[in-house]
């Protein structure tokens, strides 16, 4: 057995599936500092193809994609046996799709409406993390 200085401890992996380029360095850059590996999408079909390939240990989730929906990705994720636990924290600017989001939230999802306060989101993925280790 290794001595425990010896071991090392992977951060966790968040997979940012959003289409804007200024959203996703910010949450990038916000979960890095938090402590995780980041992987960015750009687009839905994207990311449903690096999901064959990466098993991210959260999800931040835009709902407005292009090529493919955020919700249908979510329904695509809830299906899948392997992401089915998958933390997501569902990011949209749109007040109307939030409300209908707050109604179809299951046990492992969690809303953030734009504007993101970068410091909620850190603090958001840490817990989540934790609630779900």
């Amino acid at each position: 057995m290794q001595p425990m200085s010896q071991i090392t401890m992977n951060p966790p992996l968040a997979l940012i599936i959003e289409d804007n380029d200024g959203i996703s360095s910010l949450y990038e850059e916000a979960l890095q500092v938090a402590g995780f590996n980041t992987q960015v999408s750009r687009d839905g079909q994207s990311a449903i193809q690096d999901l064959d390939t990466i098993s991210p240990d959260i999800i931040v989730l835009d709902l407005n994609l292009p090529h493919v929906s955020g919700h249908y990705i979510l329904r695509h994720l809830r299906a899948k046996g392997a992401f089915a636990d998958t933390p997501v924290i569902i990011s949209t600017a749109n007040n109307v799709m939030a409300d209908a989001m707050r109604r179809e939230l299951g046990d492992n999802d969690y809303l953030l409406v734009k504007p993101v306060d970068i410091r909620q989101l850190q603090q958001m993925a840490k817990r989540v993390l934790k609630i779900n280790s």
